[in-house]
């Protein structure tokens, strides 16, 4: 039958760690602060991208009236994906911050 004792109960030494769990949670601060940064990177060239659709298109030759949609919709979409990337990202870098300390 059931019990209705808390999960946690008996647990009271804390968490312990060996120093191979040591090692692999350092070095996987390590790898995802840098796959943060590359996606700030990321984001950073989505934005970039985002503001100089139009130019990039028109440049390439693209009349205004052969494009199914206006540039300002793939503005808005490039800015949206970024703000969507953003989030993991950002959690992914504290994660990594975290760990570190």
């Amino acid at each position: 039958m059931e019990t209705n004792e808390p999960i946690d109960h008996g647990m009271d030494q804390g968490l312990s760690l060996s120093s191979q769990n040591r090692d692999d949670l350092q070095n996987t601060a390590k790898w995802s602060g840098f796959l943060a940064i590359l996606g700030f990177i990321g984001i950073g060239f989505l934005v970039l991208l985002a503001l100089f659709i139009g130019t990039f298109l028109s440049s390439m030759g693209a009349p205004a009236d052969t494009l199914p949609m206006p540039t300002a919709v793939f503005t808005v979409t490039y800015l949206l994906v970024a703000a969507l990337y953003f989030f993991p990202i950002l959690y992914l870098y504290r994660f990594s911050s975290q760990i570190k300390q």
